[in-house]
């Protein structure tokens, strides 16, 4: 959301659609080709979810899907987007293990692709503001952290098969702060 809009990404294209009082209002993203579902993604994908979800049948039934003659050829774009202080728009794009290191698209308020960031194993962004990410990140044994990352630009050039990068960033390794996130301290921010 950002203020009455609702940015949406649904689908293999690299492109966000902006909804304004329940109507279309505009789209945006980034020419990129979609990508397939290839073995990889989908040892990835089981690997997770199989030390994700504890329950057995649960788990069965959640990797079931994967069996299924109508599962798409295509992974999803992107699977969150996040709408920074500035106005800038942060979609990450789609892989199946959500704690692995993550790719951002970034756009300005005028929809201009600015670029990517990548942010660190294990951190799952909830904010960006003040030229800041904040979100949580897990330690191997599970253990919560609300941490703090500074963005650095730096001019990228070809980043990961994706031409012309005119700017990009990237986050600096170092928190700026770290700390263990505990119930009762407030709302517990989703993964």
């Amino acid at each position: 959301m950002s203020g009455d809009a609702l940015h949406v990404a649904t689908g293999p294209d690299f492109r966000i659609r902006v909804l304004e009082a329940g109507q279309l209002s505009e789209v945006y993203g980034v020419a990129r080709p979609r990508r397939r579902v290839t073995q990889e993604a989908i040892e990835t994908y089981t690997e997770f979810y199989t030390q994700a979800i504890a329950d057995a049948e649960q788990r069965r039934e959640y990797l079931s899907g994967l069996d299924d003659p109508g599962r798409p050829e295509e992974l999803p774009a992107y699977d969150q987007i996040v709408v920074a202080d500035d106005g800038n728009v942060w979609a990450r794009l789609y892989w199946p293990d959500l704690l692995a290191p993550a790719t951002w698209d970034v756009f300005a308020p005028s929809r201009e692709w600015l670029g990517q960031v990548r942010t660190p194993e294990g951190f799952s962004l909830s904010a960006v503001a003040g030229g800041k990410l904040v979100g949580v990140w897990r330690d191997t044994l599970g253990v919560e952290y609300v941490r703090v990352y500074r963005l650095r630009a730096e001019e990228q050039g070809a980043a990961d098969g994706v031409p012309n990068t005119p700017r990009g960033m990237l986050v600096t390794a170092r928190s700026a702060c770290s700390a263990p996130w505990r119930p009762g301290l407030g709302r517990r921010p989703s993964p």
